[in-house]
Order: C-alpha cells, then sequence, then structure tokens
C-alpha cells in the first residue's frame, strides 16, 4: 500500500510544493489547506483506481478463473466519489457456461452493472433530497461534480422506502414506530392526493389567485418538503417523498437501505468463491504481509528536506 501511495506523491507533490511555498513566503495559511484538500481528493481517486488495477489483475491472474471464465475485453468505468469522479479499467469475462459477459471486478467490488455514483455519495444525496430540492441535493457533494435535479430523482424513486412494521406479542397487536406521526404523515398524504385537481389549478391561474391555506392545513413533516412547491410534484414523486419523509423520521439509515436493496440477489456460487479467493490475495497483495511498517521515518525526512529547499530559497 505505501508502494501505491508513494508512487500517487511523487506524480502529485506539485501540488504540496506550491501550497508550502506560498505559505512561506507569507501568504495566508489556506494556500496551505487548499493545496492539501487538492492532494487528498487527487490521492483519493488514483489509490482507489490503482486498487481496481491490483484486483482485476488479480482475477486475471487467478488459475480457476481461467477454467471458468474466458477474458474477452476491457471496459472503462467511471464512479463519482466523496474525491470526485473516478475512472478505471477492468475485463469483462464470458462464462464457459452461460455464454454471458460478466464484470468479475465489478461484483467483487458490489458495483452494479450500470451503478455511476459511490453508495455512500448516493445516500448522502439521498437524504439531502429529504429536506430540499432535488437540484440543490446534487450540489457541494463532490469536489468540481454537480449531479444533476435528474439523477438524485431516480435514485429516490428506485428505492423502496416503506417503514418495516412490527408485531408486539404482548399486546397482541401491529404497531408501528412514531405511530401517532405515521399516522398523520398517512392522513396528510390522503389530504393531497385528494386535492391534487386543486393543486393542479393553482399552477395553471396562478395569476388569478391570491392566496392559499395549504401550508396551514399541512402536517410539517410533509409541508417542509412537499407544499411549497407543490405545482412541481407528479404522483409518482409525491408519493416516493412521502415514504422518504417517513422512512427518515423513524430513524432509517439511508445508506443501509441502499446496501440491502443492492445485495438481495444472492450471487452465484463459483463468483462467490473466486471472490474469496481474490480477496486473500489482495489483502497479501495490496497491504503486504502481517505487521509490516510503513516507513514513516523516510516520509518525514523528504518532507523536512522540501520544507528546508523552500525555506532557504533553494525552489524555483
Amino acid at each position: 500500500m505505501y508502494t501505491i501511495i508513494q508512487k500517487i506523491y511523487e506524480k502529485n507533490n506539485k501540488i504540496l510544493k506550491e501550497g508550502l511555498k506560498k505559505v512561506l513566503n507569507g501568504e495566508d495559511v489556506s494556500s496551505l489547506t487548499g493545496a492539501i484538500k487538492d492532494f487528498t481528493d487527487i490521492l483519493g481517486k488514483e489509490l482507489f483506481s490503482e486498487i481496481v488495477t491490483q484486483i482485476e489483475n488479480l482475477v486475471f491472474d487467478d488459475s480457476k478463473r481461467k477454467n471458468q471464465y474466458e477474458s474477452v475485453r476491457f471496459a472503462e468505468k467511471s464512479l463519482i466519489t466523496k474525491n470526485g469522479k473516478t475512472k478505471f479499467e477492468r475485463r469483462y469475462y464470458k462464462d464457459n457456461e452461460t455464454g454471458q459477459n460478466v464484470c468479475l471486478t465489478d461484483k467483487i467490488l458490489g458495483l452494479e452493472k450500470d451503478e455511476r455514483i459511490d453508495k455512500k455519495v448516493k445516500a448522502e444525496v439521498i437524504r439531502k433530497a429529504n429536506d430540499v430540492s432535488y437540484n440543490k441535493s446534487g450540489k457541494f457533494l463532490v469536489p468540481n461534480i454537480e449531479i444533476s435535479a435528474t439523477t438524485v430523482m431516480h435514485n429516490v424513486r428506485k428505492n423502496e422506502w416503506k417503514v418495516e412494521i412490527e408485531e408486539d406479542e404482548k399486546l397482541g397487536r401491529t404497531t408501528k414506530r412514531l405511530e401517532n406521526r405515521l399516522k398523520k404523515i398517512k392522513d396528510t398524504k390522503t389530504y393531497l392526493m385528494n386535492q391534487w385537481q386543486g393543486i393542479e389549478a393553482h399552477d395553471i391561474y396562478k395569476d388569478k389567485l391570491t392566496g392559499c391555506c395549504q401550508e396551514g392545513q399541512v402536517h410539517h413533516t410533509l409541508s417542509e418538503r412537499l407544499s411549497t412547491d407543490a405545482k412541481v410534484w407528479s404522483e409518482e414523486g409525491i408519493d416516493e417523498m412521502s415514504q422518504l419523509r417517513a422512512f427518515t423520521q423513524n430513524g432509517g439509515d439511508v445508506y443501509q437501505k441502499i446496501i440491502d436493496i443492492s445485495t438481495e440477489e444472492k450471487r452465484e456460487k463459483k463468483i462467490q468463491e473466486l471472490e474469496k479467493r481474490i480477496r486473500k490475495k489482495a489483502n497479501k497483495k495490496i497491504f503486504g504481509s502481517l505487521g509490516a511498517k510503513i516507513p514513516i521515518s523516510k516520509a518525514r525526512d523528504e518532507l523536512y528536506l522540501e520544507l528546508k529547499k523552500i525555506w532557504y530559497g533553494n525552489v524555483a
């Protein structure tokens, strides 16, 4: 792992040097913190790509894999992460039994076929969409990337946000967490759906209307998100957002829900076996043998020398 990080550092350390030079020449410390942020974003993206490459090589070299899957072609994939958009290449393999093409590295990494946004980022986007517009939800989460309102909307709607019902054996009845709140949410949703024609009429005849009493009649759990711009909601959209609001109000974990949904389908046994072998090999190859230490003192000496050069004006 240290070798990989060192390789990335040597490739991109100019960013850190420039930040150090500016601070030591009298600029504000933000010049350095900004440079560190830029460097860590690049480090995160390139480190991920390097690790994926290592895993892909392990899959390709695996002797048992060669009997089950035939290498077909390379394909590039991009993924939006907290460090920004990263790109990497991995192979597609032909399953000798079914004839289908599969991307074994994606399966090992838990990446779905059309997944373009990291699940952590996706969860954060959905959590924001629970409170603010789709357009605002996709902004400022990832460096230099703005996730479109349409993408946010699709990710909200593709998941199932219904609250789990729990059995209370002692009372002999079915109960729900924050039951009173859920009842109000359900009643409010019913009210909105019953008033749908009026909501549409408000949009059509908005120039002739002087006011609306809708806000005062809708419970805050939904009104905070749904009633402000009621005219933009479709029936499907208002249903999904109502469920999402209820889910989060009841303490639902958006990230865990996304993970649960993505792992519902069981993988093929032979892929599971391959995955187990590759994970074991990856631990040894990427992290090294147990007890290996990163030579911190060397890294510290290199940083010290860089500072010394800048301090004494030896850097152009």
